[in-house]
């Protein structure tokens, strides 16, 4: 997903600017991110959901935003296997990992909401 780094909270917590909104996340990369910069970046949240933790959206589009330190991500369920939902996010797949549960076979197709506070980006590097 392509985003804009907006500002430095604090050490390698940043505020950026996507289509889909603007959040927080932790810059995971051995460069520093440099403000106003446009990065090409993958998502990882280092946590498995159980499915009382994600929830149906009413709301039919992708969005993430941050409410103080927490970043809520709306996007559709594509698929669950293996332990791992896969979210779209516009034109970008977000894997999501969770605790074994057959009723996360139910959200295929829907739009779902998560929150998280330790997403982390990762620059892939590519140019834009």
């Amino acid at each position: 997903m392509k985003i804009q780094i907006l500002s430095l909270i604090e050490e390698s917590r940043i505020l950026v600017a996507s289509d889909y909104g603007e959040f927080n996340a932790f810059w995971n990369n051995s460069e520093s991110p440099i403000t106003g910069k446009q990065y090409d970046v993958e998502f990882d949240i280092p946590y498995k959901f159980t499915y009382s933790e994600i929830s149906i959206s009413n709301q039919l589009h992708p969005e993430i935003y941050s409410i103080d330190e927490q970043t809520y991500i709306i996007g559709k369920i594509d698929s669950y296997e293996d332990k791992v939902l896969c979210m779209t996010i516009g034109g970008t797949i977000f894997l999501i990992e969770t605790v074994e549960d057959d009723r996360f076979y139910k959200l295929k197709n829907n739009y779902v909401m998560i929150m998280t506070d330790q997403l982390n980006l990762y620059d892939t590097k590519m140019l834009l």
